[in-house]
């Protein structure tokens, strides 16, 4: 299946500008991990565009240990057809978004798979059951010490900016 095939949708940011108040899922080829809760996607002209996965937060590139949990995505989703369910934009204009590979939850693998925290401050748009899966992985990957929580150095994205210097 070809990139520009016409049987197949891809998401561009137009499209989920008109979609942020609701859910819409589209297709799109994923170019690259951006990091551990991040991707660059590609739409049809193709250009590309960050989005951000909804839910989850990973180490920033500042911090130490953030390879691992972008090599986790990367290793997962890097040239793939995705789905992603499109809900909103953050304050940085990316898109937020649920993503899914062959039906596989990618936000969801993060977690359990130690690469990201669940990132229960932004869950408001998710259904609670999902919001209950989320913490159930993280507790998971916690109690069996896997990826970030095989170190208890590892310092939430949150918690780290505010703990930075201001310069």
């Amino acid at each position: 299946m070809g990139l520009l095939e016409p049987r197949l949708l891809i998401g561009t940011p137009s499209a989920c500008a008109s979609v942020a108040a609701q859910t819409e899922e589209l297709v799109s080829k994923v170019a690259a991990a951006a990091d551990g809760n991040a991707m660059m996607v590609l739409d049809v002209d193709p250009r590309q565009h960050e989005v951000r996965l909804q839910a989850i937060d990973a180490p920033e590139k500042a911090q130490d240990r953030w390879r691992a949990p972008m090599r986790h995505l990367a290793s997962r989703v890097s040239s793939q057809l995705v789905v992603v369910e499109y809900h909103t934009k953050d304050r940085h204009g990316r898109i937020v978004e649920l993503v899914r590979l062959d039906g596989v939850d990618i936000n969801h693998d993060q977690i359990a798979g130690g690469a990201a925290w669940f990132y229960w401050k932004h869950t408001r748009e998710l259904p609670r059951e999902m919001q209950t899966a989320y913490a159930a992985a993280e507790g998971v990957a916690k109690a069996r010490q896997v990826g970030l929580w095989q170190s208890s150095l590892a310092v939430r994205p949150w918690k780290w900016w505010h703990r930075k210097p201001i310069n």
